[in-house]
């Protein structure tokens, strides 16, 4: 009786052996999901900030393009809708 008593005390010292092991893998894991959560945020961020200063540099250089060059501008969209309405069509 005294041996069982003394084998159920040591499988509950593993047992809570065992989930504390579990619960720090627990912690790690979701500490480095929220990091690499984090450097997603962080990387998306930059690449819409890169892209919307792209969008504004290529929007100047057709704005000065068309303010300088009115009647090319113009052609040149008159031919890129002839272009895209024979693709299409």
């Amino acid at each position: 009786m005294n041996n069982q008593n003394e084998n159920k005390q040591e499988g509950e010292k593993n047992m809570s052996s065992m989930k504390d092991q579990v619960s720090d893998i627990s912690k790690e894991a979701k500490n480095k999901a929220a990091d690499t959560l984090d450097t997603i945020k962080s990387k998306g961020q930059d690449m819409a900030e890169t892209v919307k200063d792209q969008a504004q540099n290529v929007d100047k250089a057709l704005s000065g393009f068309v303010k300088d060059k009115p009647y090319i501008a113009l052609a040149s969209a008159l031919f890129a809708g002839w272009v895209i309405a024979k693709v299409v069509l």
